[in-house]
């Protein structure tokens, strides 16, 4: 199959809608030349670009001194990022941003396994006030078979050894992932295998995709699966998501964490902690931006948290 089905686009970096809100967005790269066998991004924008780093370290002062406490660096592809002008990948951008003035966090969106680095890390272990104790780290399966048929570009064993690395490094990390339901060549056996090593590694919480082809994907031209029997294996990973949220949640009773408050409902702040815990402030007191708490509770995948 040909790479080039679609005309590229060209690249819009802004990424507006700020106002009224205290999180920003940041788009520092585009393009993906991955190739797995369900996704057809690859096909519409398969040229890898990143955005300057001064572009992107003057966007992050902007909009710090204009209040915002979280900044999310997003891209198609993120662990890709490679400044034009100084070839500075991801670490040292990070390197950049930890040198800048004002209280702000940084978070990653969702990140590629196999391009989080050593120098990502020590810069997130470094500075757990600039970067959030939190990684997007997608799976898809949790079966060494499926992973190969979709064209992804590690094994189980490297996932479990990379999940432990951050969690040896990274202090109460919270792990999330992406899983997709319902894969063609997706046996029972296959699927059960993905349960058991979710529950395995541990993770804080699923993004579940019941899997749908994507027409010009090499996943598209093979027999697809009942729809009935992708619905009970995404229920069952969603079922698995609630689990694992409320276990997380309660692993972190008695904590300390920084608390980025985003509303107030029903007279209470409302927000998420750096490792992306949703958490409800036991105060009366209106709150805004990063506030520091100890975790007293929770209630199913909420913390209860009350302000130090």
């Amino acid at each position: 199959m040909g790479k080039a089905l679609f005309n590229v686009p060209d690249i819009c970096w802004t990424v507006s809608g700020h106002e009224g809100h205290s999180r920003a967005f940041i788009k520092i790269q585009d393009g993906c030349d991955c190739f797995c066998s369900y996704c057809i991004v690859p096909y519409a924008r398969p040229v890898k670009r990143s955005k300057p780093l001064k572009d992107v370290l003057s966007e992050i002062q902007t909009l710090v001194q204009k209040g915002f406490a979280e900044i999310v660096l997003t891209g198609i592809n993120i662990g890709n990022y490679v400044c034009p002008e100084t070839d500075t990948d991801l670490a040292g951008l990070c390197e950049q941003i930890a040198a800048l003035p004002g209280c702000f966090r940084i978070r990653f969106s969702s990140i590629e396994l196999q391009t989080v680095t050593e120098g990502i890390i020590r810069q997130m272990a470094l500075r757990p006030d600039r970067f959030c104790n939190y990684f997007h780290l997608p799976l898809q399966a949790g079966c060494d078979k499926i992973l190969k048929d979709m064209n992804r570009h590690y094994d189980t064993a490297a996932y479990r050894a990379r999940v432990a690395d951050l969690r040896q490094q990274v202090p109460q990390i919270g792990i999330f992932a992406d899983v997709i339901a319902g894969y063609p060549t997706e046996t029972e056996a296959d699927f059960e295998a993905t349960v058991s090593f979710i529950r395995e590694v541990k993770l804080a919480g699923l993004h579940v995709f019941s899997y749908s082809p994507r027409p010009g994907t090499p996943a598209a031209a093979l027999k697809q699966l009942p729809p009935e029997v992708i619905k009970r294996r995404s229920d069952a990973l969603r079922a698995l998501d609630k689990e694992l949220r409320a276990a997380f949640a309660a692993s972190l009773a008695g904590t300390e964490q920084e608390v980025f408050v985003e509303e107030h409902k029903q007279g209470r702040p409302h927000g998420i902690t750096s490792n992306f815990q949703p958490t409800v402030l036991e105060t009366n007191q209106p709150c805004r931006g990063l506030i520091r708490v100890r975790i007293t509770g929770a209630e199913g995948a909420v913390c209860l948290a009350k302000p130090i």
